[in-house]
């Protein structure tokens, strides 16, 4: 609590200059939609889509750093076993169908002393992502996430879709492992993507 005896402090300004001013060092450091990562995410991507107005064929240009330097100067608040939960709607990559994009996440992560821990999408829009990641080793990540499989899935987040949609969230990525059946599902899940992919290119080849 603040000294003044509020809960919450509220502090307008710019994300860098309080990024850079800031010296605490946090449990948790959430962003939600950072504006100017999401616009250069989807910059990179573009470039490599041959559908320059279809947004949807783009896949993740490999070994470009997947996040904003000033998100990642962010996670230097986060102390040790502390988490780093990104989410972003606009720009995303497609993790049902890029082969490299949450990997390229890691070593972007690991390079700031972090580790990806769990990844989520929506079912429907597998560019809408829950990015989470500990400040921490590979084995640190492991050891979490076998405490977190004996916790509730995750189910739902917040996104821009509809109330239904929102309960439909795939867990595409766990530093552990995770069960066959959900193994299965996106495996499933995957295949369906990329017969949509497949068809949208013969669409553009017409």
């Amino acid at each position: 609590p603040h000294p003044s005896g509020s809960a919450l402090t509220y502090i307008v300004g710019d994300a860098a200059e309080l990024v850079g001013s800031s010296d605490g060092r946090y449990d948790l450091v959430y962003v939600s939609s950072f504006h100017p990562d999401e616009l250069r995410r989807e910059g990179l991507q573009r470039r490599t889509s041959p559908g320059k107005e279809d947004f949807s064929l783009a896949i993740w240009p490999r070994g470009e750093e997947a996040y904003h330097p000033t998100l990642m100067s962010a996670t230097r608040l986060v102390r040790d076993g502390g988490l780093a939960i990104f989410q972003h709607y606009r720009g995303g990559a497609n993790v049902a169908l890029d082969p490299h994009y949450l990997a390229d996440v890691q070593w972007q992560f690991v390079a700031h002393g972090l580790s990806l821990l769990e990844v989520y999408a929506f079912a429907v829009s597998p560019r809408i992502l829950l990015v989470v990641a500990i400040k921490g080793s590979l084995d640190d990540a492991a050891a979490l996430s076998r405490v977190l499989s004996t916790r509730p899935a995750v189910k739902e987040f917040f996104g821009r879709h509809p109330g239904k949609w929102r309960k439909h969230a795939v867990r595409v990525f766990s530093a552990g492992s995770m069960p066959r059946s959900e193994r299965t599902c996106l495996y499933g899940w995957r295949t369906v993507h990329k017969i949509r992919r497949a068809l949208r290119k013969l669409v553009h080849r017409r």
